[in-house]
């Protein structure tokens, strides 16, 4: 389990996203959601697609529910009402190549930044 507490959801949502890998599965949920780019994504375009798919900021909403299964997290493990502050970086490093999880949230924390870190 990966210590993510204190890092926002929104934010800690665009650094994963971010460095996923790059599909077409990822960049269609992109272009429906309008984001402005399918890997360079921030915390402001996460929270305002958030707020278009109409239950504001809120991790129940459509748009953080398909965000999450693309990524391979439940959004409890982001929320920070309802979370130890734990994720389980099992499902996105299986996806994204071993310890990408843990670096990714690593950098975040380090550098505030949400930024892609994986070329």
């Amino acid at each position: 389990m990966l210590l993510v507490r204190g890092l926002g959801c929104t934010k800690l949502l665009a650094a994963l996203w971010n460095n996923q890998k790059e599909t077409r599965a990822a960049k269609k949920l992109a272009r429906k959601w309008r984001l402005d780019k399918a890997y360079g994504v921030t915390q402001e375009q996460i929270e305002d697609a958030m707020m278009r798919s109409g239950r504001g900021i809120n991790l129940g909403c459509e748009f953080a529910l398909e965000i999450c299964a693309q990524l391979g997290i439940e959004p409890a493990e982001v929320d920070p009402m309802r979370t130890k502050g734990e994720l389980n970086g099992r499902m996105y490093d299986a996806k994204n190549g071993a310890g990408c999880a843990e670096q990714v949230i690593d950098h975040l924390r380090q550098s505030g930044s949400v930024e892609r870190i994986f070329v």
